[in-house]
């Protein structure tokens, strides 16, 4: 079946038109595509059809239940999903306001939505990664804030080392019952205070405060 065109983008769709005449004896089939979650219209000679009563719809077909006759006008309207780059192309590839998805809704990328975006306002209240890994390529940032206040960076072409720059007001862990943990501290490397690596272990580290500790009451009570 013939494709004719695109209309204009509407809400959170694109509207995709195929449009045959019947040729010479009934016809009952007309091929088309639909992908998953597509909305969509049949009409015959202008009327629209009630899907289950007068026709049947697959992802490749449109089935009606009464075959159409020679010289019959068959239109398919398919409601598609939005694509970013849809948006882009009609809008000279520049976006001049903000782009919303709306709650538990899904950005999908992939032919077959294979990886995907999605505020999981219902459930976790979280920003869900689906699908897939997230890269940053080597030399760029990670930007948090409005005014990119703070960042993450992979340095490859400097020190080779994941670089943190925190925000004004510093760097603090949140309370609660999990550890931070620098496996590879062993006296050396690990832990570095002003570029200096602490060569001590956590165990002599441990063992000094102590030993402080006893020495300090010792010297109170005589």
């Amino acid at each position: 079946m013939p494709f004719i065109g695109k209309a204009s983008i509407s809400g959170n769709s694109k509207f995709d038109k195929y449009i045959t005449t019947v040729g010479s004896g009934g016809q009952t089939n007309f091929p088309c595509i639909i992908d998953g979650g597509d909305e969509y219209n049949v009409y015959l000679n202008g009327a629209l059809l009630k899907e289950v009563l007068q026709y049947t719809a697959t992802s490749s077909q449109i089935s009606l239940e009464s075959a159409a006759s020679e010289n019959d006008k068959f239109e398919l309207h398919v409601f598609r999903n939005f694509f970013i780059a849809d948006a882009a192309k009609r809008s000279g590839d520049t976006f001049t306001g903000d782009v919303i998805i709306n709650d538990d809704k899904k950005l999908s990328f992939g032919t077959t939505s294979d990886v995907s975006l999605e505020y999981d306002e219902d459930g976790t209240d979280s920003l869900l990664i689906s699908g897939g890994d997230v890269t940053i390529s080597d030399d760029k940032k990670l930007y948090f804030g409005t005014g990119k206040d703070a960042h993450i960076e992979y340095d490859e072409d400097g020190t080779d080392k994941l670089l943190i720059q925190p925000p004004a007001g510093g760097i603090r862990f949140a309370d609660g019952t999990l550890d931070v943990d620098i496996a590879s501290h062993d006296g050396s490397n690990g832990l570095k205070l002003g570029g200096t690596l602490i060569t001590q272990t956590a165990n002599n580290i441990n063992k000094l405060a102590t030993t402080g500790k006893s020495i300090a009451m010792a010297i109170v009570f005589g």
